[in-house]
């Protein structure tokens, strides 16, 4: 059964009564309003209402969820045992999409499948969308260098994995180091519509660092993203300062 608990220890604020058992797949969402007295919670199991709480959610913190933790109670819980977690998703209640209970998405990942627009990074090797198209970055094995404020690299990206009857949103994500002394910004890019569309200058560390950054909707339309449209995006980053 989902149980919401205010913190290891202590007892639950409420509990389902839907049990759950081994090898099941099921969607699970929570949507929490966090304030002194009229707060609120409720959880989604598969789509219909499973557990809601009114009342006190905030329990002297911040008033900040900066943590999400998915855990099976300890009682019988050995340790071969697995939790198996796939499209995850985190909204909050700002903006007009994207703001509320989606339903079961899917959450699928794009990798670089070719040259974008422009290519003026150096690649280590081979072309640059080559140096950067692992599942998993692979450090200094391989990848693409500027010494050039102002340089941009673009990379066209593979397709959806499967059609989408709605799309809520993409997530850029960049790994990326400076190698020499002084500070060092650079700067997301997509393309989209034949437009480059630039994110906020984002300071590199001397170790590799992820940056993200998130559009609901495409910035060629300010309308919700098509399957056209992310089919045909490109992304890379740009060599700020």
């Amino acid at each position: 059964m989902l149980s919401l608990q205010r913190f290891e220890g202590h007892p639950s604020w409420a509990t389902g009564t839907t049990l759950i058992g081994d090898a099941e797949w099921h969607y699970v969402e929570i949507k929490a309003i966090i304030h002194d007295t009229t707060g609120s919670i409720e959880v989604r199991l598969d789509g219909s209402t499973e557990i809601t709480f009114n009342g006190d959610t905030r329990n002297g913190g911040s008033g900040v969820i900066n943590r999400l933790v998915v855990m099976r109670e300890a009682a019988g819980f050995s340790s071969g045992d697995e939790i198996r977690q796939h499209d995850i998703y985190v909204c909050d209640s700002s903006g007009s999409v994207a703001n509320n209970f989606l339903g079961p998405v899917r959450v699928g990942a794009l990798f670089p499948s070719g040259s974008g627009n422009s290519t003026q990074w150096t690649p280590s090797a081979g072309s640059n969308y080559q140096t950067i198209d692992e599942a998993a970055p692979n450090g200094d094995t391989d990848y693409n260098e500027s010494t050039t404020p102002g340089n941009i690299d673009t990379v066209a990206m593979g397709n959806l994995p499967v059609s989408a009857a709605a799309i809520y949103g993409i997530q850029h994500l960049t790994y990326a180091r400076k190698t020499d002394a002084g500070a060092r910004t650079l700067r997301q890019v997509i393309r989209s519509g034949g437009t480059n569309f630039e994110g906020p200058d984002l300071t590199v560390l001397d170790t590799y660092k992820y940056f993200l950054k998130t559009y609901t909707l495409d910035p060629a339309t300010n309308a919700a993203w098509t399957e056209s449209g992310i089919n045909a995006l490109e992304a890379g980053y740009k060599d700020q300062a």
